[in-house]
């Protein structure tokens, strides 16, 4: 079961910000919304939004400069009755998935889990095969 909130995070990239170089100036940055807290590395050139999003209480939001290139938001979310946390991490992952299956490139959409240490979740890419002009071209959805 779920003892504590879980974050979920949706990051949206555009081409453009799979080429870009390493930012030699990062540094990292906490973040803290509700009751949890979270360090990342953190580019001076990414704008942080002071509000949620519409719907989406408690949310953090941070962009490039230039929103086609990266979008990123963490949610915490509450536990799931019966679900564990990981249990409860890939069923986010898909269902986040299964909204774009009809759009994506990929035939057989694989949740693949990620480890390093004691912190874990799942994450899933997916290409758009015609986005529109104001849409983005991949989706990488993850949950840890």
């Amino acid at each position: 079961m779920l003892s504590s909130p879980t974050l979920a995070v949706l990051v949206l990239a555009g081409a453009a910000s799979w080429a870009q170089a390493a930012d030699k100036t990062a540094t990292s940055k906490v973040l803290t919304f509700g009751d949890v807290a979270v360090s990342l590395g953190w580019s001076p050139s990414w704008q942080l939004e002071t509000s949620p999003p519409k719907g989406m209480p408690g949310t953090v939001e941070f962009h490039a400069p230039d929103r086609t290139q990266m979008v990123t938001m963490l949610t915490p979310i509450g536990g799931t009755p019966g679900l564990t946390a990981d249990d409860a991490m890939k069923a986010l992952v898909t269902k986040s998935s299964k909204q774009f299956e009809s759009q994506a490139v990929e035939k057989d959409i694989k949740i693949q889990r990620i480890s390093n240490g004691e912190a874990h979740g799942y994450f899933v890419c997916l290409t758009d095969k015609a986005p529109k002009p104001d849409e983005y071209q991949f989706l990488s959805a993850r949950a840890s």
